[in-house]
């Protein structure tokens, strides 16, 4: 039936129209008719008249044909082969009466039509034929197109993997051409730098920077033999001496040499080779090279512990195992150990190389017809063996091969970039470069040393973390990605844990190159990213830059600072202010008249009482003489108390006398008089009381105290003087309710001061829940208690804060300070408040039980 040929695009042309298209060949033009006219509800009819008809109809679009078997010319018979010689998925459908020659078994074994349906039976059953027919047709063409999809996917797939072929050909071509030609001017680059340090004529710190430069010169060279043996060993065109080699005569010149990669770890090398080892056959250059990459990853990932090489040998092959006590590899990461380009991930090692070492290695082994695999456990370490055939032949003399120097750096190349870079200076900024390369350390110190910045450094991130931690004075962290034991974006994004951008800027600075990197760098939080080699220029003014937009946005915080400063001690002085109205309300109010004066004996305050006994002004006595008013001052028993007062060690001393004052115009009245001590302002002041109606006890004991407690706050305008400011504050305060300062002897004492504490505690639960403000506000608003500025920049309420529980409620509670505030809660929270009508039942508690008591 179908063939590839339909498929156009992708796509297939089933039908002219919606319907499956069916071919009914058949000679009676009744049955044609009959047949069309059952089924055109359902498919497409088209009707011919004879097999040739048929034939030059049928094509891919047609999904069965009903076809007769007794025809004038070409019958029913005939006419099937040739269907099934073009189209041999056709499904067609015998339909006819003709049973005379051949049984409808024959028939079918026969000619293998899709069905066999006799035209006198039931048109049910060429119905159901016709639509199995029609579905194994669509089966049909479903299974053409997915071969059809497959064989172009297969096509495409075949087409990707010629063009990956010649990437990877290209590629092996260009890193071998590119590695030739590099070292013609590494090579001088070597020559030249090594010929300055033979004349001697440069100073200390430029022969070590000319040694570095040999260094690494060395180390790139290497990396490029690395490259160039890959590149032969992958087009199998590097030849190999082969020869008879003693492996302890090997081991001999091989382990001495990696010595020096030891360092100062506590790590031991031991050689237990089985002396009467026979020789091997194999290459010695490149056994050596074998030796020097196992040896030194394992002496690189041995922090401490020992690396041991063994030999056991058996027929025709001598095994060598080089085992560590290092930190091991991970399961999951031992598959691509031997593979070229890859680096296997070691939590607490750095990722130095390209990953060629062991692939190189691997294809060595395998070049001298040997073997190799590795075991590992993480945290206990590995052991790599390797196989060599044994040689029949006496060993031969060998010379050593040059070590293939590791591209992590040396203890000695630290030592001296520590030695060089010099003391920090007294600069304005300083920076911490972190970076496990000593060379990259030295480049970058040596430019900002230049800029006379102060300079710390880290080799890997969890030095720079802790070197953080102690130095909070760091301006600028410039950070290296690929470190040891955490690398640049792990660090940075710990420093964000701590520090934000503003606060301290990082610049990452790597040989990463890639939009990823760049973009994985900056979501961990660096500010700015800087790839490797860079120029002096474009990194001092990265480095500029950053310094400066840190130091303006510190200007900013520190102006924001003393703003809010400046604001917090105007809120605090306007509290001060009106606290001083409040009580010099509370003064003006007394029974007693008071008179205050300093240690000089001038007056500096009178109460409206004072004012209204004397007949004077404030503004008439303050600042005059207390003799003024008290005419026998000199003679009278108040220049004694005075005197003692002034040599008391008691700041609350108080006693009361009898006395002349002098009233307008000039009218001596006879009073008692008490007088009270306050250390005010580094000064002292003197409270002169008087009741003229009560000469015997002129002020209370209960004012008095009220007077040493609320001194404090009345300290601007006891020893200020000023007439003016007095009778400001007296016209803000007159608007205050006035209180009596009688203080009660109290009765139920403990149920006094529970209620006070419960009237707190309950006002404070009010005011949050209808407000959603806190205690500070309380206090603030109220202008009951006193707001205090902390050194952190916070406030508080230290009165108010003892007013919360019975075992801070101070001994002589201000209970009015509390039932104001309680007023002030209700009047500015609503009924509908839950808390509001305990508050209120609370307050008339505490208001019945105050009136109960009898005064003093």
């Amino acid at each position: 039936m179908k063939d590839l040929s339909i498929f156009k695009d992708d796509q297939v042309v089933e039908s002219e129209s919606t319907f499956p298209c069916i071919v009914v060949i058949d000679d009676d033009p009744g049955v044609r008719d009959a047949l069309k006219l059952r089924f055109e509800k359902d498919y497409r009819i088209i009707s011919c008249a004879n097999g040739k008809e048929g034939l030059r109809v049928i094509d891919e679009q047609v999904f069965s044909v009903i076809l007769d078997i007794k025809m004038e010319g070409m019958d029913g018979f005939e006419t099937l082969l040739e269907i099934k010689k073009k189209f041999p998925n056709l499904p067609v459908i015998f339909y006819s009466a003709y049973q005379d020659l051949k049984s409808p078994f024959e028939i079918m074994n026969q000619y293998r039509p899709f069905g066999y349906v006799i035209k006198e039976g039931s048109i049910t059953e060429l119905s159901d034929t016709l639509r199995s027919a029609v579905n194994y047709s669509r089966q049909i063409f479903k299974n053409q197109k997915l071969i059809y999809q497959l064989q172009d996917s297969l096509k495409k797939e075949h087409e990707a993997l010629q063009h990956l072929r010649q990437a990877d050909k290209m590629k092996d071509e260009f890193l071998a051409n590119t590695s030739h030609e590099l070292r013609t001017p590494l090579n001088a680059m070597i020559g030249l730098a090594e010929g300055l340090l033979a004349t001697g004529h440069s100073s200390r710190i430029m022969q070590q920077d000319i040694e570095l430069i040999v260094s690494s010169g060395k180390r790139l060279t290497h990396l490029i033999d690395d490259i160039l043996d890959f590149s032969r060993l992958k087009h199998r065109d590097l030849e190999l001496n082969f020869t008879s080699v003693s492996i302890h005569d090997i081991l001999a010149m091989v382990l001495p040499t990696m010595q020096p990669l030891v360092q100062n770890k506590p790590v031991t090398l031991h050689n237990d080779a089985d002396l009467s080892a026979p020789p091997v056959k194999a290459d010695s250059d490149r056994l050596q090279q074998i030796f020097y990459n196992l040896i030194g990853n394992a002496i690189k990932f041995t922090p401490s512990g020992k690396v041991t090489i063994k030999t056991l040998h058996w027929e025709s092959k001598l095994q060598i195992e080089i085992s560590d006590t290092g930190i091991g590899i991970d399961s999951s990461q031992l598959s691509k150990i031997f593979k070229p380009f890859e680096q296997v991930k070691r939590s607490s090692q750095p990722q130095a190389g390209i990953g060629l070492g062991l692939a190189i290695t691997k294809q060595l082994v395998e070049l001298h017809q040997g073997g190799i695999h590795i075991q590992s456990t993480p945290g206990k370490g590995t052991s790599v063996n390797f196989t060599l055939p044994i040689s029949t032949e006496p060993p031969s003399h060998i010379q050593i091969y040059q070590q293939i120097k590791p591209l992590t750096p040396s203890e000695s190349e630290f030592s001296m970039i520590y030695s060089s870079l010099g003391g920090e200076h007294e600069t304005e900024f300083h920076i911490l470069i972190v970076d496990d390369d000593p060379i990259n350390l030295k480049v970058v110190s040596n430019h900002l040393t230049a800029q006379g910045h102060q300079l710390t450094w880290a080799t890997n991130g969890k030095e720079a973390l802790e070197i953080i931690n102690d130095e909070p004075s760091l301006d600028l962290v410039i950070l290296d990605v690929m470190m040891p034991l955490m690398d640049g974006y792990e660090t940075c994004h710990k420093i964000r844990e701590r520090y934000s951008q503003s606060e301290l800027p990082i610049i990452l600075l790597t040989a990463k190159n890639q939009m990823a990197d760049l973009v994985k760098g900056l979501q961990a939080g660096a500010n700015d990213y800087l790839v490797k080699p860079f120029y002096r220029e474009e990194l001092l003014a990265r480095v500029e830059t950053q310094l400066q937009l840190k130091k303006t946005v510190d200007h900013i915080k520190e102006n924001k600072r003393l703003q809010k400063e400046i604001h917090q001690r105007e809120k605090i002085e306007q509290q001060l202010i009106s606290q001083q109205r409040r009580l010099l309300r509370l003064l003006d109010i007394a029974e007693s008249a008071i008179i205050v004066s300093n240690q000089h004996e001038v007056i500096t305050y009178l109460n409206q009482s004072a004012e209204s006994f004397l007949d004077y002004k404030i503004h008439e006595l303050c600042n005059q003489p207390i003799s003024m008013i008290f005419p026998d001052w000199k003679t009278s028993n108040l220049t004694a108390f005075f005197s003692h007062i002034n040599g008391s060690n008691s700041p609350n001393h108080n006693q009361f006398v009898q006395v002349n004052i002098l009233c307008k115009p000039d009218r001596p009245i006879p009073v008692h008089v008490t007088l009270t001590c306050l250390n005010l302002l580094e000064e002292k002041s003197y409270v002169i009381s008087f009741l003229p109606s009560s000469p015997t006890l002129p002020l209370r004991p209960a004012l008095q105290e009220w007077l040493t407690v609320a001194g404090e706050g009345l300290s601007q305008v006891f020893t200020k003087g000023d007439p003016g400011f007095i009778r400001e504050t007296r016209s803000v305060a007159h608007s205050l309710d006035g209180v009596s300062l009688s203080t009660t002897q109290q009765t139920d004492t403990d149920k006094i001061r529970f209620t006070l504490v419960d009237v707190v505690n309950k006002s404070l639960t009010c005011w949050q829940y209808g407000t959603g403000k806190g205690k500070v506000e309380l206090a603030e608003e109220s202008q009951v208690w006193s707001v205090y500025l902390e050194k952190s920049g916070s406030f508080t309420t230290r009165t108010f804060d003892k007013y919360f529980s019975l075992s801070t409620l101070p001994k002589r509670p201000h209970w009015r300070h509390v039932l104001t505030t309680a007023f002030f809660v209700l009047e500015a929270t609503e009924a509908s408040n839950p808390h509001y009508l305990p508050l209120k039942a609370a307050v008339e508690e505490l208001q019945q039980l105050m009136q109960k008591q009898t005064l003093n």
